[in-house]
């Protein structure tokens, strides 16, 4: 739906205030269904479904406003390397995390060892080192992915 909005209405305000609506419309339609069915996420239940894509449709209206009305793309250069190979960054995330989980260093994973003895020495307050931990990840994403940015390798799974 994004992308035949963004296609047909072109670069133009029409397209911001098109993408704001439905994503409203979506984030109000996931609201009222959660009476009903609860919005609940590792479930997937429709309500959430509805709520979570009205939402990503909202910040993709203001990305588009930002990016593409104001032409302001000079932050925009890490992301690249997430787009150009964006599901092959996504495969890649599984596989780490799952990587990560099934290493053994003494009885723990070296999922929980990393968080132990690398992120929670960085931080006391556990919101904190909880937070530390995935920008870690997506950080050894991201630099593999840019290698292969750099490289100009794209792959297509």
């Amino acid at each position: 739906m994004a992308g035949g909005l963004t296609t047909s209405k072109g670069n133009s305000w029409k397209t911001v205030g098109w993408l704001t609506f439905v994503g409203a419309l979506l984030i109000g339609a996931g609201l009222l269904w959660g009476e009903y069915f609860p919005i609940n996420k590792p479930i997937w239940t429709s309500s959430y479904v509805l709520y979570a894509g009205g939402i990503g449709m909202v910040v993709l209206a203001l990305l588009f406003m930002i990016v593409d009305i104001w032409n302001l793309r000079g932050w925009t250069g890490f992301f690249n390397t997430f787009g150009t190979n964006a599901l092959f960054t996504y495969v890649l995330a599984g596989m780490l995390t799952k990587t990560l989980l099934i290493i053994k260093i003494g009885e723990v994973s070296l999922y929980n060892w990393i968080f132990t003895h690398v992120c929670s020495p960085l931080f006391q307050e556990q919101k904190l080192a909880s937070l530390l931990f995935p920008i870690l990840l997506v950080t050894v994403i991201w630099a593999l992915g840019y290698i292969l940015y750099r490289k100009k390798i794209i792959i297509r799974l």
